[in-house]
């Protein structure tokens, strides 16, 4: 299960809970567009401390979505994902390496980056 969270006006930000199915976007791309829709540039925050799984189908509709945006990239300016587990960090990094903006992993125990302007 995925839920949107309070942040500031351009951050979209959720909280994720559990196993991740397709349907979950349903809520999170229109969050996700809204933001987009109201603010040239967007941070994403992603708490992902609770992620037990994602489905297949979850995990295509994650990156169809993910490509789509490909054009509109330089839009999402910041990035945050909390997780204690390794894979998820490992992958945030690997993400981050790949681009020039700000991606950053940490766990709940370290300090949370500030997603909002500036």
């Amino acid at each position: 299960m995925i839920e949107v969270i309070s942040a500031p006006e351009n951050v979209a930000a959720f909280r994720v809970v559990g196993t991740v199915t397709a349907q979950d976007y349903d809520k999170v791309i229109p969050a996700i567009e809204e933001k987009l829709s109201e603010h040239e540039e967007i941070g994403v925050l992603a708490d992902l401390t609770d992620l037990e799984d994602m489905t297949g189908d979850a995990l295509r509709r994650d990156l169809q979505y993910g490509l789509s945006k490909l054009g509109e990239f330089h839009r999402f300016q910041r990035a945050a994902v909390v997780s204690e587990k390794q894979r998820i960090k490992a992958a945030t990094e690997m993400t981050a390496r790949f681009s020039r903006r700000s991606r950053r992993g940490c766990s709940r125990r370290t300090k949370r980056p500030k997603l909002g302007s500036g």
